[in-house]
């Protein structure tokens, strides 16, 4: 086979390729081999027809059409390997020069990733926090699972800081007076001072007692989890049912039995020690491979064919819109919520689009270079830990079974090994 390219641009590659006899044979005989699996001629028996009798018994066209199919895939193939290229799309295909089975001459053009140029990983400057767990976030912990064993008081006095309260309550939006979805409900708790509710709202209620009813406003802050409510002034309206005063208990050992086998402060304090920074580790690795892929994908030269963003931008958008949908909102309706249109949409998503793309090529070719690969062994243990996992969901154990996502999941341990390699390379 010979192969020459022929014009060479950063996305894009036309490349010409000529067959060798050796191949052409291969391929006309893979052909006729499948035509004598079904060929019926007198004399001989079904699938044992000499290829020589098949090639001039069956349709000459057919023949020439099924034997281009097989022999351009295979030359295409082996062309891309020689040539090292990453296509992203199927190519466009030219055939110069057939002669049948003797000759086959053909160009190719398709869309690539251009070289991936790495930087030097020993100059990456990222690098991972070490755990720690501070006294003063020990002490939090071990006060918080003591005030999980309070005794509450029912109070009749005004409620203030550390009080829980029990009450009902409702939002509006400001402007159309419209009850919030999500925005209602009936004898809640809450203990003021936690800060679990949108920050303004625990104040408000100090002071109230039971029986009280109060109205005040709200704006949901910018940073909301829920999109359609992020700076949304709202009215709430509070009615107290109950005020308990929260009396904490003294920790001696049998409290301290509550909490698991301890015998002292200091053994369930050691004990937290060791889960906060257990947490934070874990909080710590997350954080470092975040940030070390987001330096590298900065740091490495890499040029992206618009084919391969748009499709990225088409799996977002269809992921958006399955978000969406599993909260019973519409994209239609998200649109308006947000004031852009989906063309707009879509321009918001294309840094997030190319980042997300460059990622997966960046760690595929560090990968390859650092000879990083996940043995047939090792996709067998974490498919049969995730069968464990979802040995009640027939579905998911049976989409385990499937190709496609057990190369998914070969891929994604591929992206931890290389990871692991970098939190030891750099945070020695």
């Amino acid at each position: 086979m010979q192969v020459n390219i022929t014009d060479n641009k950063p996305t894009k590659v036309t490349f010409s390729a000529i067959a060798d006899k050796e191949l052409l044979n291969k391929h006309l005989n893979l052909v006729l081999n499948q035509f004598a699996k079904t060929l019926s001629l007198p004399g001989f028996r079904k699938g044992h027809i000499p290829t020589s009798i098949v090639e001039k018994n069956v349709d000459p066209s057919t023949l020439q059409t099924e034997f281009l199919d097989s022999a351009l895939n295979d030359l295409y193939t082996l062309a891309i390997r020689e040539l090292k290229l990453m296509p992203v799309d199927k190519p466009n295909v030219s055939i110069k020069k057939f002669v049948p089975y003797e000759t086959l001459e053909v160009t190719f053009d398709v869309e690539r990733v251009a070289d991936i140029l790495l930087p030097d990983l020993k100059k990456l400057s990222t690098r991972k926090k070490k755990a720690i767990a501070s006294s003063k976030d020990i002490d939090k912990v071990v006060d918080d699972l003591i005030a999980k064993e309070s005794v509450r008081q029912e109070s009749k006095q005004p409620a203030k800081l550390n009080d829980e309260v029990i009450f009902d309550f409702e939002g509006s939006d400001e402007k159309t007076k419209e009850l919030i979805d999500g925005a209602k409900s009936d004898d809640y708790p809450l203990v003021l001072g936690s800060n679990s509710f949108i920050p303004g709202f625990e104040e408000q209620l100090v002071g109230l007692k039971k029986g009280d009813s109060k109205e005040f406003k709200i704006t949901f802050p910018a940073d909301y989890h829920q999109a359609k409510l992020r700076n949304k002034k709202t009215v709430f309206k509070v009615k107290i049912k109950s005020v308990n005063k929260l009396v904490k208990p003294q920790l001696d050992e049998k409290l301290l039995a509550k909490f698991g086998p301890f015998k002292t402060i200091d053994d369930l304090k050691k004990a937290v020690a060791q889960q906060i920074e257990s947490e934070d580790a874990s909080r710590n690795k997350q954080t470092f491979d975040n940030q070390i892929v987001e330096e590298l994908v900065a740091k490495t030269k890499i040029e992206l064919p618009e084919s391969l963003i748009n499709t990225e931008l088409e799996r977002i958008l269809q992921q958006d819109k399955a978000a969406l949908e599993s909260r019973g909102q519409t994209f239609a309706d998200h649109l308006k919520d947000e004031g852009v249109s989906e063309e707009e949409h879509t321009k918001q998503n294309r840094d997030a689009a190319e980042k997300q793309i460059k990622a997966g090529l960046v760690l595929s070719k560090l990968a390859s270079d650092l000879g990083i690969k996940v043995s047939d062994d090792e996709l067998k243990t974490r498919l049969n830990l995730l069968k464990s996992y979802y040995q009640s969901d027939d579905y998911m154990v049976k989409e385990l079974e499937t190709e496609d996502a057990q190369l998914d999941i070969k891929n994604r341990m591929q992206i931890e090994k290389t990871l692991d390699h970098l939190d030891t390379l750099l945070n020695k």
